[in-house]
């Protein structure tokens, strides 16, 4: 553990296209950098095997796995949880789900048994850390307002990540509320991956993060926006398709990818198709 993904960045001139950390030996998957048209040469930034710091259980340890079959059996699964369990949920409705507060030691997951067969009307992670939603279903019964959010990070949260899940307001027509994805406050380190995002407002915003990787989402059936950006730093956004269906009120941007307001840096755009 030498900062190897920091000389990478040096090494090609780019500040953000390896994650770095303040923490030593964060770096946990082999990462793959093509060098242009060159096929046949790569550069590869490989973790610090045995040194990354985290308890020495969680290092040896497989993940534990833990089914669960309502809200409250899922709420107290997280209130025992340290770090590195795999909470899964069996098919069913599990209402609004709120994670406030839990700083996990590594990654806690939360998947359904049957991909997008666990629902939920919405979902908010504040002041939390390493926290993983994987292939659920949110599946809101109200149309909501153009402010609130149906998937939100915020509060400082961060190593968070949302990934390959179906994310909606109300299924009726109705295109006038809900931002589909969103992260404000502070978050930092966090993934939006893979999802599919529909009848909501806009699909997805992200106000002052840092750290912040919009990767391979789809977006459809909407009002306004398929992106919005404000004060975020260290960004990718690659591989995301807009939305083709849009319904817009009287004065929408209809925006595909938009930065406003405060000053966004050291940002990466590519792949992106509409």
């Amino acid at each position: 553990n030498v900062g190897k993904s920091s000389l990478l960045n040096s090494m090609l001139g780019r500040r953000s296209l390896v994650k770095v950390s303040r923490t030593p030996g964060r770096t946990q998957l082999i990462n793959f950098f093509s060098l242009g048209d060159d096929r046949d040469r790569r550069l590869v930034d490989l973790p610090g095997y045995g040194y990354a710091k985290v308890p020495e259980a969680a290092s040896l340890a497989a993940p534990a796995g833990i089914t669960v079959r309502s809200a409250d059996e899922l709420m107290k699964a997280l209130a025992s949880a340290r770090g590195g369990e795999t909470i899964v949920l069996a098919d069913g409705d599990y209402g609004s789900l709120s994670i406030s507060g839990k700083a996990f030691s590594s990654y806690v997951t939360i998947t359904s048994a049957t991909p997008l067969g666990a629902t939920f009307d919405d979902i908010t992670i504040s002041n939390s850390s390493f926290v993983r939603i994987d292939g659920v279903h949110v599946d809101s019964p109200s149309n909501g307002s153009g402010a609130a959010s149906l998937v939100h990070v915020t509060g400082g949260s961060h190593d968070v990540e949302i990934l390959n899940n179906e994310v909606n307001g109300r299924v009726d027509g109705d295109y006038s509320g809900y931002y589909g994805l969103s992260s404000s406050e502070g978050a930092r380190n966090v993934t939006f991956a893979n999802n599919y995002v529909h009848d909501v407002k806009n699909g997805g915003a992200f106000f002052n993060t840092d750290q912040l990787d919009v990767v391979g989402n789809t977006i459809d059936y909407i009002g306004n926006d398929s992106f919005k950006f404000l004060g975020v730093k260290n960004t990718l956004v690659e591989n995301n398709t807009g939305a083709r269906n849009i319904f817009p009120s009287d004065g929408a941007h209809l925006d595909f990818i938009q930065f406003q307001g405060s000053d966004s840096s050291d940002v990466v755009i590519r792949g992106n198709v509409f």
